[in-house]
């Protein structure tokens, strides 16, 4: 897995990245999100002992291999994966910043579709069409590349 997030939940961890699967030789594909959840804690995050690899706090870019278990129980996140808390996670290497580029998700729009408003009691958005979007059939996760998010500079 490759490290994209690491941020507080709950005086613990919560950790997000994309799949990295082997191909020959050396190369990776860069496969969809993945969230590892443990699943001794009521919203899966992750204790912050096991983000201590080598006497290092886990970073972005950090590739490591984790032992994952079985797929997380909520449909609105079907980028959750329950993790084996047995296993150790290892990080296996460090990957540059000019890999980035490669990393981003171009979807047609974020939503699917473009909507028109969001009902708080529920997880659908009503779209222009007046056909409901169901949020959770679709990865809640993106990477996009936004050019001019700080001030008008790349970077």
């Amino acid at each position: 897995m490759l490290v994209l997030a690491n941020s507080q939940k709950k005086g613990d961890r919560c950790i997000a990245g994309k799949l990295l699967i082997p191909n020959e030789g050396s190369n990776c594909a860069v496969g969809r999100w993945i969230r590892p959840i443990h699943p001794g804690n009521m919203e899966g995050e992750i204790p912050l002992n096991m983000t201590l690899i080598d006497n290092q706090w886990l970073a972005p870019l950090d590739v490591i291999e984790i032992g994952l278990a079985k797929p997380g129980h909520n449909p609105d996140h079907p980028e959750d994966w329950q993790i084996d808390p047995c296993i150790p996670w290892r990080r296996a290497a460090v990957v540059s910043k000019a890999y980035m580029p490669q990393l981003r998700d171009d979807p047609e729009d974020l939503w699917g579709e473009q909507f028109r408003h969001f009902t708080q009691s529920s997880r659908w958005i009503c779209t222009d069409d007046g056909k409901p979007f169901n949020a959770s059939t679709h990865d809640s996760f993106r990477t996009l590349h936004c050019p001019r998010l700080y001030g008008g500079q790349e970077g």
